[in-house]
């Protein structure tokens, strides 16, 4: 349902007439700001307290343990390790606070698109590796489209069947807390309808 009405969709009008001119009076202006004004959709850029992974990206372990929690099982108290820095920080970065996978569903469902399977078996096996137990949040988000009850119950949904399962790969359930935030929480505030907004993402909670 979300995929064709997006077809449906006209797309953006291009600039207008004075598209130049605006764009000399950004000058010194954020890019977010100067797109705006002459109707340019700037690239997406997660915000930095969340690392998004696109279908098919390979989940990263390290990455893992860095955002939802204590040290890989066999590590004694005192031992340091090294810990791997994915491709998107910097040595010394602090690493972000969530992990969000753009999961793949059949349209307007809950029912897991069969390519999901990689990304959240290298979740489910990465989060194996953790000392428990760990209290993960599982936050289903939708895009704009559709109304509120809609994409409430629709995101709820949808992180109650990543629950599942990663419950199926061996996850313990008593770890794993899924919730549905709907359309609320955008990534991508500037085009509340981009891909990059139905997402799931995982936290640890204290």
């Amino acid at each position: 349902m979300e995929r064709s009405r997006q077809r449906h969709r006209t797309d953006s009008p291009s600039a207008p007439t004075g598209a130049r001119a605006a764009k000399r009076r950004c000058t010194g202006v954020p890019l977010v700001l100067a797109a705006a004004v002459l109707g340019v959709s700037p690239a997406f850029a997660a915000p930095p307290e969340v690392r998004l992974l696109p279908p098919g990206e390979p989940v990263d372990p390290a990455l893992v343990e860095r955002i939802l929690g204590g040290a890989p099982k066999g590590r004694t108290p005192g031992h340091r390790s090294i810990v791997k820095v994915d491709a998107a920080s910097s040595p010394g970065e602090a690493a972000p606070a969530r992990l969000a996978l753009q999961v793949p569903f059949d349209s307007g469902s809950a029912r897991l698109a069969p390519e999901a399977a990689a990304q959240l078996d290298a979740l489910a096996n990465a989060l194996m590796q953790l000392e428990g137990p760990v209290r993960v949040a599982i936050d289903g988000h939708t895009d704009a489209l559709g109304s509120d009850p809609y994409n409430d119950a629709l995101s709820a949904r949808r992180a109650m069947a990543v629950r599942e399962y990663l419950m199926s790969r061996s996850v313990p359930g008593d770890w794993l807390h899924a919730r549905g935030h709907g359309k609320r929480r955008p990534l991508d505030p500037l085009r509340p309808e981009a891909a990059e907004n139905r997402r799931v993402e995982f936290g640890r909670l204290p």
